[in-house]
């Protein structure tokens, strides 16, 4: 193995050598790119933006993003490549027309474990589905069945579609019709969409348990239990649905003096948003109904009490409870529905004890203690509100700022000696001063007027107090101060009882004893407009992922509290939160747990008809994927393919840039940098910027192939990919090129300029090469495509090998080969365009051994469920690597074999089930004839469950081949 691997990174680093010595004696890189790039002028552009142009733009382009999501890549001639699953990410829902808030609903229900566990092992006869008859179903039973059968197929593609988005219009289809009418064209509203799927799904569970014995939802009001070991009562049911989503509530109070108590069911929970602040408020407002005009402070159930009210106290709270926010009022002036957008908060979890029917007693004293706290603090705010709008007019402000204002006033005059006796003299001056009526001394009025005059005229504002005596100013300042010292005083202990009181009101429930039925806020469903219309989505969160989702139609994204917070509490924009989804924290079957490596974990759990139903429509996409590229290729080779092959090219230079634009923001900041030392204006030259960007990468990568590591520089860059494999001079600078135009370098005005100049370039090179050269050139874009994609599955396999699972190993090492041994064949020719393949074979010999030696040891196992797995791995896993080593003709592999065949064969003396017998006949048989001539290894079937990432390859590919360097200092028999 050391052997092998030296042979490799040798050969590499002389090839790196070669390259750039090759270089060297090229002209000089700045000149041919030059020659190579039409030099252009930049237009003028202004950026004279005002920040309101900036907010419309911003809105305007979300708006159309948003409109391109929903309509993106639904087109008959979307290209299907882009379909695909990123890994095990959430699968998204099509918005099929104007339906958004079935995604919205859908995807917040499917993320409960139990529910959609529910919905997948619902069990349909086949009898009981019937052909649908034109718009209508023989019954409400049948309709609800055919229902299920879609939903369940929904979900069954939301677990292992490698769609990124599935179409629902199968199920919601049957569901619209439940809307038909004048407005079923029109948004519909959550609540009931919920409230109707509930029901029918109800209704089909009931139906099937109808066959098990009697258990109406009616019977079972007032039937609930205790559940000890949640510290919660749940509602006994055979019914799964309303054990999951229906809880009960007793109502106990007084009408018209007479005491009544009823038990109701509930499911969704409608809560008042208008005139409250938070859940709590509006929840306490609707258990708790407050008795009007009265003057007794006895509770609502007590006997003495004559006034009419009424409480609810839950008496069994379901697993998944649903809170409805009641955010639509009809305006009856108006006649139209409208909107309320007020902030309304709520906690990522909430403690439901308060509200439970064996609390009630101590919750009751406590509500008493509240309410009178809340007396108090309105007594107090009222006071303070004394204080904070001060005035006889109408406009109303704090007096502490009176006083303020009239003491600045104050200090703003300059303290003068006047004589205080009433003499003549002072007389006058107080005429002058006080502006009297001209008379007598009109010499003396008319100066005074003339002063006036020119004051009034003057520039300058001279509000200030006049003929003011020190003593005057003294008095009225200490009076200011002290009187505002008072008042400050007296607002800052209002201030601090209310606060203690809003304290003390909000910690009232917060004591250990009424903390121990945790919910937690799974999924928020958001609705963005007004009444009549407007978009629906969903936050939800992953446990798995330990992070909040978007669920927006077809894309689903990673998002935080703080944006989720931002857009569902209301008050902020026309966006707010219609419906709140909590879950009982405390029961494991409500939360996805374990590993992320969701697809590959379940779909072997699915029950068989729905595996065939996946496979056949992941089959569907691969057709459609392959069906496309053929096409591709077919129109390449025709003279008339120049557009589909500039479309191509684009497609996956794009796709290959994006993996180096960490390298061109360096590039671009290096010739920014250099541009100023220069002087150059990069505005009034980009041409020149480009270049010199261009230059630095190059010069870049050739020093990264001179250095002889064990990373490979392949993995870091396709311009090193295609240098090291001796491609011809015109495609490394057109690669470079397509570097410095992808869009993610826009982060300031001046790389925006250096990218339109190179996307301004690129569209001169698909002018300039001909059809033969762009063929050629998309060749080798595709051939690097699939080397990363052949070091992911590389990088998997030693991960995995490493960490001595053999298993999971072997299941990407055959892949590796096939791959490896197609792109080494392939056109064009490159002496390093893949792996040694000799170290992936030893790999591949040394798992297949370990692997065979296991199943061998347990074949005979007495567990179904264990031979199940067994077999599995010898058809899906086993099979395939014993065929592929079959055609590496060396000693190795022969041994290999041949050890393996007299393993499986003394279990022959052994006594075996006919399932095992027929298992072990057919290893066997292709142990002795492993390959059959014109027989081929299809890729494509052993990749479809495998998924990898493609993030910090190049890191990862380093430690795969750190790994095989030290694996190769060990012994390997194989």
């Amino acid at each position: 193995m050391q052997d092998n691997q030296g042979h490799t990174n040798g050969a590499l680093a002389q090839a790196a050598k070669d390259v750039i010595k090759e270089s060297n004696n090229n002209s000089d890189l700045q000149r041919a790119i030059e020659l190579s790039l039409k030099d252009q002028t930049y237009g003028n552009v202004n950026w004279h933006i005002t920040a309101e142009e900036e907010d419309i733009s911003r809105v305007l382009e979300q708006d159309i993003a948003e409109r391109k999501a929903q309509n993106r890549d639904i087109t008959p001639n979307a290209d299907p490549r882009e379909w695909k699953r990123e890994g095990s990410w959430p699968v998204g829902l099509k918005n099929v027309g104007n339906t958004c808030w079935f995604s919205a609903v859908i995807q917040s229900l499917f993320n409960i474990p139990k529910f959609r566990n529910l919905v997948i092992k619902f069990r349909i006869q086949q009898e009981d589905i019937y052909l649908k008859k034109g718009k209508s179903f023989s019954s409400s039973k049948h309709r609800n069945l055919v229902f299920m059968r879609e939903l369940r197929n929904l979900f069954g593609l939301l677990v292992a579609s490698k769609r990124k988005y599935v179409d629902p219009s199968k199920a919601l289809d049957i569901l619209k019709e439940a809307f038909e009418g004048p407005t079923s064209d029109n948004q519909q509203d959550v609540s009931e969409f919920t409230h109707k799927l509930l029901e029918w799904m109800e209704d089909a569970f009931q139906s099937q348990t109808k066959n098990e014995g009697e258990s109406s939802v009616e019977k079972d009001i007032g039937n609930e239990k205790q559940d000890e070991s949640y510290n919660l009562p749940y509602l006994q049911t055979s019914n799964p649905l309303v054990s999951l989503f229906y809880g009960q509530y007793r109502s106990e109070g007084f009408t018209e003096g007479r005491a009544f108590t009823n038990v109701e069911l509930f499911g969704q929970y409608p809560l008042q948003v208008n005139g409250f602040c938070d859940i709590h408020d509006s929840l306490e407002a609707s258990v708790c109904n407050e008795i009007i005009n009265s003057s007794s402070r006895m509770p609502v159930g007590s006997a003495d009490n004559k006034q009419s009210g009424q409480e609810h106290w839950f008496t069994a709270l379901p697993p998944v409870l649903l809170f409805e926010l009641l955010r639509f009022q009809f305006n009856q002036q108006t006649g139209k529905p409208e909107k309320i957008h007020n902030k309304f908060e709520f906690p990522d979890k909430i403690y439901m004890d308060r509200y439970l029917e064996y609390n009630k007693h101590l919750i009751r004293s406590k509500r008493e203690y509240v309410n009178t706290l809340k007396q108090k603090k309105q007594i107090l705010q009222a006071k303070l509100d004394q204080y904070l709008n001060y005035g006889s007019g109408k406009k109303k402000i704090p007096l502490q700022d009176v006083i303020q204002y009239t003491l600045d006033f104050v200090e703003s005059g300059d303290p003068v000696d006047v004589c205080l006796t009433l003499g003549d003299d002072s007389l006058a001056n107080l005429q002058l001063d006080s502006r009297a009526p001209v008379g007598e001394g009109s010499e003396v009025m008319v100066s005074a007027e003339d002063s006036l005059e020119s004051q009034c005229l003057s520039d300058q504002v001279n509000m200030r107090p006049r003929n003011m005596s020190s003593v005057q100013r003294k008095v009225l300042t200490n009076s200011l101060n002290q009187w505002k010292e008072e008042v400050e005083n007296d607002v800052e202990k209002l201030l601090q009882c209310i606060h203690q009181m809003e304290v003390e009101i909000k910690e009232m429930y917060e004591q250990e004893a009424l903390m121990k039925v945790p919910y937690q806020l799974h999924a928020v469903l958001v609705h963005g407009g007004q009444a009549a219309s407007g978009h629906y989505w969903a936050y939800v969160y992953c446990s798995r992922r330990n992070m909040w989702l978007k669920f927006n139609d077809i894309s689903v994204s990673e998002t935080s509290w703080t944006d989720l917070f931002r857009e569902s509490a209301g008050g902020f924009n026309n966006a707010s939160a219609y419906c709140l989804i909590y879950i009982n924290w405390e029961r494991s079957e409500l939360i996805d747990v374990g590993s992320d490596d969701f697809l590959i974990n379940t779909f072997g759990a699915l029950p068989e008809d729905l595996q065939e139903y996946i496979k056949e429509d992941n089959n569907a996409l691969e057709k459609e994927i392959v069906d496309w590229e053929k096409s591709l290729r077919s129109k390449v080779g025709q003279e008339s393919g120049c557009k589909d092959i500039d479309q191509e090219l684009h497609y996956l230079m794009m796709r290959n840039s994006q993996f180096v634009v960490y390298r061109s923001i360096r590039a671009l900041g290096e010739a920014k940098g250099e541009c100023s030392q220069k002087g150059i204006t990069i505005k009034d030259h980009p041409m020149k910027a480009l270049n010199i960007a261009i230059a630095f990468e190059h010069k870049s990568i050739q020093n990264m192939l001179k250095v002889s590591s064990i990373t490979d520089a392949r993995v870091e860059s396709i311009v090193a990919y295609l240098m090291i494999n001796g491609a011809q001079f015109y495609h490394v600078i057109w690669a470079l090129v397509h570097q410095f135009a992808h869009p993610a370098l826009c982060t300031d005005r001046r790389s925006e300029v250096i990218q339109c100049q190179a996307a301004d370039e690129l569209e001169h090179l698909k002018k300039k090469h001909t059809l033969e050269q762009k063929k050629l050139h998309y060749q080798w874009l595709k051939a690097y495509e699939e080397f990363r994609r052949l070091i992911g599955y590389f990088c998997q396999a030693i991960e995995l090998y490493s960490s001595k699972e053999f298993t999971e190993s072997l299941m990407y090492l055959v892949p590796v080969c096939i791959l490896n041994n197609k792109l080494v064949q392939s056109h064009p020719y490159g002496p390093h365009k893949g792996l040694e393949p000799q170290m992936l074979f030893k790999f591949l010999r040394i798992s297949l051994m370990h692997v065979s030696d296991k199943c061998c040891e347990v074949f005979n196992t007495q567990s179904r469920e264990k031979f199940r797995k067994i077999a599995e791995i010898m058809l899906h896993i086993l099979e395939p690597a014993v065929r592929l080593v079959s055609q590496s003709e060396n000693n190795q592999s022969s041994k290999l074999l041949e050890d393996i065949r007299s393993k499986w064969c003394s279990l022959l003396g052994e006594e075996l089930s006919s399932d095992k017998q027929k298992v072990l006949q057919h290893f066997l048989s292709l142990l002795l004839d492993p390959f059959y001539e014109g027989q081929e290894l299809s890729f494509e079937c052993l990749v479809d469950n495998l998924e990898v990432s493609d993030d910090f390859l190049t890191g990862r590919f380093a430690m795969a081949l750190k790994s095989v360097h030290e694996e190769g200092q060990s012994s390997m028999s194989y």
